[in-house]
């Protein structure tokens, strides 16, 4: 448990970094994903469990290629969230050890 709860902070911080660089407002993004404010805010700030469908929402809204498609089948769309959860978190860690080179 401790794990997850570590990537869905990771997972926040990198929701909000796009979100930011994206100049979209915290407001805008939950209204678009039809989520609360107040969910956003904790998913962002590491407070809330990130569920995958909640990410593929996020991910949808922020632009980011390899979201499933609607209107596939619900079992598709969830192993293709929990594929898409898993690559976020690779290609979050990837920019992270990048960033750890570089400094």
């Amino acid at each position: 448990m401790a794990e997850r709860d570590a990537e869905d902070r990771v997972i926040g911080t990198a929701i909000q970094s796009l979100r930011e660089a994206r100049n979209m407002t915290l407001q805008s993004l939950a209204a678009n994903a039809d989520f609360t404010f107040d969910y956003l805010s904790r998913i962002e700030n590491g407070n809330a469990i990130i569920s995958s469908w909640a990410v593929v929402r996020i991910a949808r809204e922020l632009g980011i290629a390899g979201v499933p498609l609607v209107g596939s089948p619900d079992k598709e769309i969830f192993a293709a969230a929990e594929q898409l959860r898993l690559h976020f978190l690779q290609s979050i860690q990837t920019v992270t050890d990048g960033d750890a080179v570089s400094q």
